[in-house]
């Protein structure tokens, strides 16, 4: 279950889920964070955004890091967390068989 205010409240009483964020949720035992997208000039107001990250306690490797790039809208992360679940499966392979998540993740420029 995606544990964050915003979340519960677009999922409330068993709305449509984000079935896709709870499976890479799972695999990489993370959770949704939402930050704020500070001002900057020609930009526009504050606005929140959505990404994966802050692994559960026990594992601070990911707590500095995100797992997914920041998007305006949950369902926007969903679908991406969709296209990409191959992705996530073999980061979690590859971690299991070094030990590390990786340095740079897929959708990171490299």
């Amino acid at each position: 279950m995606i544990e964050h205010p915003a979340v519960d409240e677009v999922c409330r009483d068993n709305e449509p889920r984000f079935t896709a964020i709870e499976a890479v949720s799972g695999l990489l035992d993370c959770a949704v964070r939402c930050e704020i997208d500070w001002n900057r000039p020609g930009r526009g107001p504050l606005r929140a955004v959505f990404a994966l990250g802050a692994r559960a306690e026990g594992a601070p490797d990911l707590q500095t890091q995100r797992a997914s790039p920041r998007f305006r809208t949950l369902a926007q992360l969903d679908a991406f967390c969709l296209r990409h679940l191959d992705n996530y499966a073999k980061v979690v392979q590859d971690t299991e068989a070094n030990g590390a998540l990786p340095d740079r993740w897929f959708w990171q420029a490299a």
